[in-house]
């Protein structure tokens, strides 16, 4: 793996003079910073000369390290280029290429753009972001400048699923993410638009560095590029960052697989803002799911590891306590074939039970487990997790987990929609004044008949007659009202969506905002009735244009008042 990285440092100091000192006085940085670079001394050549090669003793997070580098100057530029030959960071880089250049910008400051070209010298070796503190070296050299620091990082993740399906999911399938990654990311919800439009707003729930944070985002779709932007609006990132865009684009490559090419634009919002460091190893974290394959590197033999998996579960939850408090045979013993087992776990901080039927391939050295019961199986129709400790020279041993598990066709939605007119208005529309639809949007909805009960009532049934798509269509529901909350639960019963979903039911929650206006945060849980019903994303973008259309013919009623 490979990538760039960039970044622009204002400093006060003129150009010339910056690019004199990191081009011919290198001998004076230790005097200058010498907490950071303790020593430079020429190996081959003098201070000045193109091609010289120089050794620099620094420091790096508290660690004494040497880089031996051979530098290339550009005085037309005014750029400074290190290549790394050998040293600590050349034990886990192949390629180390900084270039520093210095660019005029008033009478008597400039920036300097650093550039970092790497290439890792094996697939485990860690990204070398914190080598990038080349550019805290100079920043804390000119902390005076106080100016606010802005970069670029890119790097590019190869994947083994197709160009298309990845960029499918990152544009129109942001809802499946819970489920793909739940380590990582908890929630998404839709502010504005839907889940594959353009300029749509969505707010993610996700975990970084241990904590649980939130990020607000409006996306631009290229869909001929395939890729998708991520504007930050909002939330814990943009605490500290005044920009903070991320871009995912999507590469076929020439035989299988794609590659993800990941950039990342910020700017700080002030001058001890951290770098967003780790926000970019999130995104470009490589336990993605790639066509339901995990690997995870592990240091003990795959002897070892398979054993332990295969015969003794019952010492897990004194081994790792914090995920599994218990592991009870049901039928057949510890290292049988197609014994039955029940895991007590705990999974997003919550409880859970797994039973599981086993299958065992002592010459593969591989586990199946099937799942029979449990919070799982509620969510998925088959679950089966394969586990396989093969030898490898490079990793020592791996553990290869392999997923395969068919959703159960049920599903949830949850978008919040900004309205003008008041929350109590809207709600009293919705609660006892369905009469008035066809003349308030009689584009889409034609008719309301109370079956049972009347306008007003808790447990009235009624029928809809509606437009979809172009099509006319008709739905029989049974609602439930909750005035404290000022809330409306429409329960399906019959009619032409009830044909494709065994449960379809909607939920308007009407809430007043601090000034004027309210939002209504619609809920749309639903279950297909067969294998090859759609999922019901349309009908989520008809109830959600019902909900704001409505909203003119609330503020028109407003202002007659």
């Amino acid at each position: 793996m490979s990538g760039t990285y960039v970044t622009d440092v204002p400093l006060k100091g003129s150009a010339e003079k910056h690019y004199k000192r990191w081009r011919s006085e290198n001998h004076l940085v230790p005097e200058a910073i010498g907490h950071l670079i303790q020593g430079v001394t020429v190996h081959d050549g003098d201070w000045d000369s193109h091609g010289t090669i120089k050794i620099w003793n620094y420091t790096r997070d508290g660690k004494e390290e040497v880089l031996k580098e051979r530098i290339e100057m550009d005085d037309e530029n005014m750029a400074v280029t290190i290549n790394g030959l050998d040293g600590h960071v050349m034990e886990v880089l192949k390629v180390y290429v900084t270039t520093l250049h210095f660019i005029p910008e008033s009478k008597d400051g400039c920036v300097c753009k650093i550039t970092m070209v790497w290439e890792k010298r094996t697939e485990d070796s860690p990204e070398p972001i914190e080598f990038m503190k080349s550019s805290e070296i100079i920043q804390k050299y000119y902390k005076k400048a106080g100016a606010v620091v802005h970069s670029t990082y890119v790097t590019e993740v190869p994947l083994k699923g197709s160009a298309k399906n990845h960029y499918k999911r990152w544009k129109s399938e942001n809802q499946l993410f819970p489920d793909a990654i739940g380590h990582h990311i908890q929630g998404v919800t839709v502010h504005e638009g839907d889940w594959d439009s353009h300029g749509a707003i969505k707010s993610w729930n996700y975990t970084c560095d241990g904590k649980q944070e939130v990020f607000k985002e409006k996306r631009e779709l290229d869909d001929q590029k395939m890729a998708v932007t991520f504007r930050g609006l909002d939330g814990h990132v943009m605490e500290q960052l005044k920009v903070y865009d991320v871009i995912f684009q999507f590469v076929p490559k020439s035989q299988e697989g794609c590659v993800c090419k990941v950039t990342m634009f910020w700017e700080k919002r002030y001058e001890d803002s951290p770098e967003p460091i780790n926000l970019f190893n999130g995104w470009t974290c490589k336990q993605h799911h790639e066509g339901g394959i995990i690997i995870v590197p592990l240091k003990g033999s795959a002897e070892k590891h398979y054993k332990k998996w295969r015969n003794e579960n019952h010492v897990f939850q004194d081994a790792v306590g914090h995920h599994i408090q218990g592991c009870t045979m049901h039928d057949g013993d510890w290292d049988s074939h197609g014994s039955i087992r029940s895991w007590n776990i705990t999974c997003d901080g919550k409880p859970e039970v797994f039973k599981e039927k086993r299958e065992i391939d002592d010459e593969k050295m591989a586990l199946t487990l099937k799942g029979l019961e449990g919070q799982a199986m509620e969510k998925y129709k088959k679950k089966r997790n394969t586990w396989v400790f093969p030898s490898n020279k490079t990793l020592d041993t791996f553990q290869k987990k392999t997923i395969n598990q068919e959703m159960a066709m049920s599903g949830k939605y949850v978008a919040e929609v900004p309205l003008k007119g008041s929350a109590e208005k809207h709600y009293r529309r919705w609660r006892s004044q369905n009469n008035l639809f066809p003349d308030a949007i009689g584009h889409h909805v034609q008719g309301v008949t109370v079956h049972d009960g009347d306008w007003d009532s808790h447990g009235s049934i009624k029928s809809w007659n509606y437009t979809l798509d172009g099509k006319p269509e008709v739905i029989k529901e049974k609602r439930e009202i909750d005035d404290e909350k000022m809330a409306l639960t429409f329960r399906g019963l019959e009619g032409h969506v009830m044909e494709k979903y065994k449960k379809y039911e909607v939920i308007l929650q009407f809430i007043p905002k601090s000034n004027e206006g309210c939002v209504c945060k619609v809920t749309l849980i639903w279950e297909n009735r067969n294998e090859d019903s759609p999922e019901p994303i349309n009908y989520m973008k008809f109830v959600k244009s019902l909900v704001a259309d409505m909203d003119d013919h609330i503020l028109k009623g407003q202002n007659k008042a």
